[in-house]
C-alpha cells in the first residue's frame, strides 16, 4: 500500500494491524519492541484467545516517512512468529473520537448451549432499532461446563439516542415487533438490559425487591395453605383461593410454615445482595403474611410490602382487610414508596420475579422505562435462584465463591460443579473475524448460515472487542454436532468480511 493511501493525522499516519496465529510467550513484546524502535505511538490495542489460538489488534500513530519501514519489520517479525498479519489504514471519519448516542449493556442466560441462532436473533432486533454491538464478554467462567450452572454472555450496544429500553426489551408500543425477551424466551434464555455505567453489579445503593410464590417460595403460598386445609388449588385468581378458606383456622399458616419450600439459590442470592450493601423488600398480594414475615426473617430483608388477610375468632373470613377501600395502590406506586423510603434513586430499584404480570402494556412500559433492571423469575421454568446474580452482573466465579460462604442466617448452598463433555461426533471450529466498520447488523449478517443449524451448531466461546479506528474483531470457538463445516466458514461472507477458520 502506498503512501498516497495513507491518512495524514496531526503529524502522522493512522495504521492499523491485525494478526492471528498460535499462541506462545512474547509475541506482544516482540511488536511493541519493532512499534518503539519507529518512533511510532500505540493508540488502541485489544487480543483474545480461542483455544490456544490469538487473535490480536494494534491501532498505531506512525511517525511521518516511517510507515513503509515498519510494515516490513512488523510482517518479518510476524514471519518469525509463525503468525499472519495485514494491514489497513483508517479514512479519517473512520477514527472516532467519541460516537453518539447511549450504551447498554445486555446480559443473556441459558442452561442450554448459546447458539448462534439465539445471538442472530438478538441482534436482529438491535439491527431494527439501529444499536450498534460495540463489544461481548464471554469469560470463561461464564460457560456452563466451568460453573456448573449458566452459559452467559454479555453484549455492550450504543443506542441512538431517544431509544428506550421498554422499547428494546418490549418492542415498540404501536409496531407488531418482538422484543428482546420474547426473541430469548424462543431460545431458551433469560435476559436484562440496563444502561452501562462500567460497573458490572448492581450499585451498593439499591433496593432489591423480591416477589414470595414461585420466586423466593418454591411454590405458591396460597396453594400450599389451601392444601393444608384439604382444599381444591385449582382456583383462579387469589381472592377466589382466599375465599375458599372461610371458617378455616388461622393456625394453618403456621403449620405451612414449618415445612415451607425456599427457591435453591434464595440464601445465596439474598445474602450476596445484602453483602453489597442492597436494601431488600418482598412485595407480595397473597395477603398471607405470616408467611412473609417468616420468610423475611430467615433470609434477611428489611421489610416486606403484603397485604393483611381479615380473621375473625382465630378463623379466616375469607376477605382481604380494607377490600371494599376505594385507595388502590399500584405497583410502581409501591415501589416508587420504597424508594423514597431509602433514599434510593428509582433507577436503583431492582425487581425479581413477575412483576411485569397482570400490568397493561402502558403500564409495563411506564414500569421499566421508571425503575432499574426487571430480572424474570419463576420457580416452575427455572429452577435456581441464582441465575439472578448471573443476570445483575455476577460471573461464575463471584457464584462459586458466594456459594462456599455461610450465611448469618444458614449455611450457604453449595453445589458441585460439573464439567460438560463434547458429544464424540462433533468438530470445533475456531473462527476469526474482522471488520474496518461497526455497523448495525452485523451480527446477524456473520450467523445467518449458522442459524439454521439450530443447536446443532453451539457457540464454546464469542468475543467481540471495539476499535479506536471504528472497526472490530470477533473471535469464536465453534461445537459442531453435526456435518456442518461448510456452513461454519461461509459466515461472515454475507458482508465480506476476512475469516480466519482453524479446526481444532
Amino acid at each position: 500500500m502506498g503512501e498516497d493511501a495513507m491518512t495524514s493525522t496531526g503529524g502522522g499516519n493512522i495504521l492499523v494491524f491485525r494478526g492471528w496465529g498460535a499462541d506462545k510467550p512474547g509475541i506482544c513484546q516482540a511488536f511493541l519492541k519493532l512499534v518503539v524502535e519507529h518512533q511510532s505511538e500505540v493508540l488502541d490495542m485489544a487480543q483474545f484467545l480461542l483455544g490456544g489460538g490469538l487473535m490480536f489488534t494494534f491501532v498505531l500513530k506512525v511517525a511521518e516517512q516511517s510507515s513503509i519501514g515498519l510494515m516490513k519489520s512488523l510482517s518479518s517479525c510476524a514471519r518469525e512468529q509463525g503468525l499472519q498479519l495485514n494491514f489497513h489504514f483508517p479514512d479519517a471519519g473512520q477514527v472516532p473520537e467519541a460516537e453518539g448516542g447511549n450504551e447498554a449493556v445486555l446480559a443473556l442466560v441459558s442452561s442450554e448451549a448459546i447458539t448462534p441462532a439465539l445471538i442472530m436473533d438478538v441482534d436482529k432486533v438491535l439491527w431494527g432499532h439501529g444499536c450498534v454491538v460495540l463489544e461481548i464478554e464471554h469469560r470463561s467462567d461464564n460457560m456452563k461446563e466451568h460453573n456448573g450452572d449458566y452459559n452467559k454472555v454479555q453484549i455492550r450496544i450504543r443506542c441512538p439516542i431517544g431509544l428506550r429500553l421498554a422499547t428494546l426489551m418490549m418492542g415498540p408500543p404501536a409496531a407488531n415487533i418482538e422484543g428482546l425477551q420474547k426473541v430469548c424466551w424462543k431460545h431458551g434464555a433469560e435476559v436484562t438490559s440496563r444502561w452501562w455505567d462500567a460497573m458490572n453489579r448492581p450499585n451498593g445503593k439499591s433496593l432489591v425487591v423480591f416477589g414470595l410464590s414461585h420466586v423466593l417460595c418454591k411454590e405458591d403460598v396460597m396453594d400450599l395453605v389451601l392444601r393444608e386445609a384439604g382444599l381444591p388449588t385449582d382456583a383462579g385468581a387469589p381472592e377466589e383461593k382466599l375465599a375458599m378458606l372461610k371458617g378455616k383456622s388461622t393456625s394453618l399458616l403456621r403449620k405451612v410454615i414449618e415445612h415451607l419450600p425456599l427457591t435453591p439459590g434464595a440464601k445465596v442470592v439474598c445474602g450476596a445482595m445484602k453483602r453489597l450493601g442492597c436494601r431488600l423488600a418482598i412485595l407480595t398480594n397473597t395477603g398471607l403474611r405470616e408467611i412473609a414475615e417468616h420468610v423475611k426473617s430467615q433470609l434477611g430483608f428489611d421489610y416486606v410490602i403484603c397485604r393483611d388477610v381479615e380473621e375473625a375468632d382465630g378463623c379466616f373470613t375469607g376477605r382481604y382487610l380494607g377490600e371494599l377501600s376505594d385507595v388502590k395502590f399500584r405497583k410502581t406506586d409501591l415501589l416508587k414508596l420504597m424508594a423514597e423510603r431509602e433514599g434510593v434513586r428509582c433507577q436503583n430499584v431492582i425487581t425479581v420475579g413477575e412483576p411485569l404480570k397482570g400490568l397493561k402494556a402502558a403500564n409495563a412500559r411506564l414500569m421499566l422505562e421508571t425503575f432499574g433492571p426487571t430480572v424474570y423469575f419463576n420457580s416452575v421454568k427455572l429452577k435456581d435462584l441464582t441465575i439472578v446474580l448471573y443476570l445483575l452482573g455476577f460471573s461464575g466465579s463471584d457464584v462459586r465463591a458466594l456459594r462456599k460462604r455461610r450465611w448469618d442466617n444458614g449455611p450457604g448452598e453449595a453445589k458441585t460443579t460439573s464439567s460438560v463433555e463434547a458429544p464424540p461426533s462433533s468438530k470445533r471450529f475456531m473462527l476469526q473475524v474482522s471488520a474496518q466498520q461497526r455497523t448495525a447488523g452485523q451480527l446477524q449478517s456473520i450467523f445467518q448460515p449458522l442459524a439454521p443449524q439450530g443447536s446443532n451448531v453451539q457457540l464454546t466461546t464469542i468475543r467481540q472487542c471495539s476499535l479506536q479506528d471504528g472497526g472490530m474483531c470477533l473471535g469464536m470457538d465453534l461445537t459442531v454436532l453435526k456435518d456442518g463445516r461448510s456452513q461454519a466458514t461461509r459466515a461472515g461472507t454475507g458482508i465480506g468480511l476476512p475469516i480466519r477458520p482453524g479446526v481444532v
